[in-house]
């Protein structure tokens, strides 16, 4: 039996369908929002938790920001960062490096990230070595649990010159992930956190190769020019972000 449909039929489905258009559109309008309300608010929350506070790995030692005290504040560069590898990196250990610092340099705009050769334009001096060696390049303590370490100086909130080292020890994945932790890490974020373990600042070991989508939206907002150096946990929160 073949179906017939009358002028009054095919009225009526157009006016359902377009009904049908026309909630989708107004669901959007009010999802979309809250969609997008809701991962900005994770980044401040997650911003929060390691930017702000102590990590005995990753410390600020020297200058006019006495550590503990200063982890109450933002600390961020306003300067092109240039990383410097020493040592005796593997070829990976290199591609790894340059690709942190590429996508770095992506995130962080209007702040560069760059791999230099020059000791003299160098303000990040990275280098991989045996963990027992750890303090003959740092001056805090290196820790058991330790794969790898930061040491940065900053004055009113504002990070000049940074060292970091990796454990050559540690191989595949492990390694990749820390190097990349650690060079992150130096930006400003120096923290680690248990609430995602898919992120490359997770507290426990870790093989994370790339930054979430999370972590990156934490990354932006961190060098977001409306977060200045110094500021506090109340401080940005009233800036509505």
């Amino acid at each position: 039996m073949n179906m017939v449909l009358s002028r009054g039929d095919d009225y009526a489905g157009l006016a359902l369908i377009f009904v049908g258009i026309s909630s989708i559109l107004w669901l959007s309008e009010i999802v979309w929002p809250i969609q997008q309300a809701t991962e900005a608010e994770l980044a401040i929350e997650y911003l929060e938790e390691i930017a702000f506070g102590f990590n005995p790995n990753v410390r600020q030692t020297r200058g006019d920001d006495y550590y503990e005290a200063a982890a109450g504040w933002i600390k961020k560069w306003q300067a092109v960062i240039r990383i410097k590898v020493l040592g005796d990196p593997t070829e990976s250990d290199l591609t790894t490096v340059r690709a942190v610092a590429r996508e770095l340099d992506e995130l962080i705009d209007p702040i560069s990230v760059r791999v230099t050769g020059s000791d003299e334009d160098a303000n990040v001096f990275w280098t991989v070595i045996p963990w027992d060696q750890f303090d003959e390049v740092l001056s805090i303590p290196k820790t058991v649990e330790s794969a790898g370490q930061g040491e940065y100086i900053s004055r009113a909130g504002v990070i000049s010159v940074a060292w970091l080292v990796v454990d050559s020890g540690l191989r595949g994945d492990r390694r990749q992930h820390v190097i990349r932790e650690e060079i992150t890490q130096i930006v400003g974020l120096p923290r680690d956190s248990w609430t995602y373990p898919e992120s490359i600042f997770h507290e426990g070991e870790s093989k994370t190769t790339e930054f979430t989508e999370l972590g990156k939206a934490v990354i932006r907002l961190l060098c977001d020019p409306r977060i200045e150096p110094g500021m506090t946990v109340e401080e940005i929160e009233k800036l509505g972000l």
